[in-house]
């Protein structure tokens, strides 16, 4: 069978699992509601066979822009899948899960066959598993933030809103937890996050972009202004209290920098130099 087919029917799984998470969101639809955890696992479980057979060939480890992209957004639906069992947050399940199909069905029209990293150490690997969680569980902290953030500006605008928009803003809070219950489960994301954010940067001080001693590049930069930028969003709500706005502000800056550590690292080199080349 060819592999396309299969791209397709787990593309589909996860746009279908969308498309559930906002017919319960935006009319509490309880076939939806039953249906939704199923179609989100199935949609899950074939994805991640098709990221793990992009990830480990035959002819080594490939690790690139396209396919790292995948790996984050599909990691961030697996934890949006296993927090709906917890806390269902369906309007994070509305705009992860049809980006987790988006950007697999890149990985058709990009394929990454050049990159391969072959011989590398168990640090190395080590390195790559918790950057990639670490990009995945702070990507669902900022999706929170902004999310919370964007609500909480409509009750404070709500008299210059339509009728219309605040019917839609009242469906969103009775389909939501409490903001409060929101802020401490962003805050416990961002803290994880910033775990697994200091131990992939702990592990990468020992190797660099080609395997050799850590030395400082670009990405090594941007991740250490990164950590710092979490770092003073973790002291600030501890000791002062920060929350709201700044904490969006935070998350959107610190994220932000994470993503240009790598990812736009990684795309300056995979398609601006060579196509320059």
């Amino acid at each position: 069978m060819n592999i396309t087919l299969f791209y397709l029917i787990a593309a589909s799984l996860l746009c279908a699992s969308g498309v559930l998470a906002g017919l319960a969101v935006f009319s509490n639809n309880q076939l939806s509601i039953r249906f939704l955890p199923v179609c989100m696992g199935l949609g899950l479980l074939v994805s991640g066979f098709l990221l793990y057979g992009q990830l480990f060939r035959s002819t080594g480890f490939h690790f690139g822009f396209t396919l790292g992209l995948a790996c984050v957004v599909w990691l961030a639906a697996v934890m949006a899948f296993i927090e709906s069992f917890f806390k269902p947050f369906r309007l994070i399940d509305l705009i992860i899960f049809p980006l987790a199909a988006l950007f697999l069905i890149l990985l058709i029209f990009f394929p990454e066959n050049d990159l391969v990293i072959q011989g590398r150490s168990w640090l190395f690997g080590t390195h790559v598993v918790l950057a990639v969680f670490a990009h995945s569980l702070l990507g669902i902290a900022v999706l929170h933030s902004a999310i919370m953030a964007w609500l909480e500006g409509s009750i404070q605008h709500a008299a210059r809103l339509s009728q219309q928009q605040n019917r839609l803003i009242q469906v969103l809070f009775d389909q939501m937890p409490s903001l409060l219950a929101l802020e401490a489960t962003l805050f416990r994301q961002i803290q994880f996050g910033f775990v697994l954010l200091s131990l992939a940067l702990f592990t990468g001080f020992f190797i660099g972009s080609t395997g050799a001693p850590w030395y400082l590049e670009h990405k090594t930069v941007l991740s250490m202004l990164a950590w710092v930028v979490f770092a003073v969003l973790l002291v600030g709500r501890l000791f002062m209290g920060w929350r709201g706005r700044r904490a969006m502000y935070g998350c959107l800056v610190g994220y932000a920098m994470l993503l240009l550590a790598y990812f736009g690292t990684q795309f300056v080199l995979q398609f601006v130099l060579l196509r320059a080349s």
